[in-house]
């Protein structure tokens, strides 16, 4: 499911955040506008080092450690800068999955998402149904006024998803909490929570109020 939490972000603030976002992939300051794991300044000299070894050595360090996919995804930009292979989306989508774990023994990569942030778009895509989905900005109130809406990412849908979205309950949030809790615990992903502290996640969106921002 996406995020419980409310949006409470009007227009103007998209906008904002939208014109942040698009300084931060500009500044011609940043060696790549790439983030993985690690932090910038690590990801960064290991993609230095990883640039001047020969074929062999780069083929050998290939892994899906957070600086191996900084790097591939760093390289991967600067080649559709110099010859725009296809479609922005598609290639976008095609660099995920070249960063993917796929099913990698009982791990795998959920979802890949692709914003569109001039266009206040969201492209999505699930380990469970690869149709691209979409989720457009412009459809939703952002207002405290307006009922927090919800969305099933693995049911199989394709394009745009909007009727689909349906109004949150707190029984949805606790049947994802216990079900994705059951699940890490199944693959090993962390150590047990304990009951109190499930109880704890499935109840925590009824504590967060929702407050409208002033915009200066």
């Amino acid at each position: 499911m996406l995020d419980r939490a409310r949006l409470a972000i009007r227009d103007g603030e998209l906008d904002l955040a939208t014109s942040l976002l698009t300084r931060l992939l500009e500044d011609d300051s940043l060696p790549a506008p790439v983030l993985t794991n690690s932090t910038y300044d690590e990801s960064i000299e290991f993609h230095r080092a990883f640039d001047s070894l020969d074929m062999s050595q780069k083929i050998v360090r290939t892994s899906l450690d957070s600086r191996d996919r900084f790097s591939e995804i760093a390289r991967r930009l600067m080649d559709y800068k110099s010859a725009q292979i296809m479609p922005a989306l598609d290639y976008a989508f095609d660099i995920l999955a070249s960063v993917s774990a796929g099913l990698y023994g009982r791990h795998c990569t959920a979802w890949t998402i692709v914003y569109d942030i001039n266009n206040l778009r969201i492209y999505f895509k699930t380990f469970e149904n690869r149709n691209i989905r979409i989720i457009n900005m412009s459809d939703f109130e952002f207002g405290c006024s307006t009922p927090v809406m919800v969305l099933d990412m693995n049911r199989d849908l394709k394009g745009d998803t909007f009727e689909y979205f349906t109004e949150y309950s707190p029984e949805i949030n606790r049947n994802l909490v216990f079900s994705v809790i059951s699940i890490y615990n199944e693959v090993g992903f962390m150590e047990e929570i304990s009951p109190m502290a499930q109880e704890f996640l499935a109840n925590y969106p009824a504590t967060v109020g929702c407050k409208q921002a002033q915009i200066e």
